[in-house]
């Protein structure tokens, strides 16, 4: 059975999901594999492992048009980083998955849009996932982590799987940090900005009484 039928059937028996991804094999441009990239598998932890959008690859998806639609399909203002945006907002809606199989030969080309806008890319990813984690409750998925890691279980490259969950996790807890240094920051320079006012009339008042 090919991708196309696996994933077509996987969204016909799971009509809550309205995109499903897969597991895929990293190739180079001479043709050489570099090694394989594992799918979340099950929605929660789907959903979660977009905070690394390697387990996400737009070339490996089937989804549900209607949905897509209603979401406002690929944004312009997400470029080059459009097909994160739209995962994003189809959480928010609906649930992904993906079939833990590799059914994806992903080609790096020098040429492609990943490559050319490497920094665009990492900037507007970045700025995506910081809304992504601001605006979502993952303490549920957190809480249950240990029950839904156990679902992989007689799957290929299991350890892998978990392996990318702990990195996506330990990448979370840096970011919810570093927005927490930000925070104290922005409060620090307001404190700071109050102070300077205040020292600017004391200071202006006594300048004036001693002209007096």
């Amino acid at each position: 059975m090919n991708r196309i039928q696996l994933q077509v059937e996987y969204l016909e028996n799971n009509p809550e999901i309205s995109a499903v991804f897969s597991d895929y094999v990293m190739v180079s441009h001479s043709g050489a594999q570099l090694g394989i990239f594992p799918s979340a598998v099950s929605p929660e932890l789907t959903s979660f492992s977009l905070f690394s959008s390697q387990r996400t690859p737009h070339p490996s998806v089937m989804y549900r048009k209607s949905i897509v639609l209603s979401v406002g399909g690929y944004r312009l203002e997400d470029f080059p980083a459009e097909d994160l945006g739209l995962w994003i907002r189809l959480v928010k809606v609906s649930k992904i998955g993906s079939i833990p199989q590799s059914l994806l030969n992903y080609t790096i080309h020098s040429s492609s849009i990943t490559s050319t806008n490497q920094q665009l890319m990492k900037k507007k990813s970045l700025a995506l996932r910081k809304q992504y984690g601001s605006s979502g409750d993952f303490t549920e998925i957190l809480a249950s982590a240990a029950k839904l890691l156990l679902e992989y279980r007689g799957f290929v490259h299991r350890n892998l799987r978990i392996l990318f969950f702990f990195i996506i996790f330990y990448w979370c807890w840096c970011l919810y940090l570093w927005c927490w240094c930000l925070y104290l920051w922005c409060w620090c320079l307001y404190l700071w900005c109050w102070c300077l006012y205040f020292w600017n009339i004391v200071t202006g008042k006594q300048i004036g009484r001693a002209h007096v």
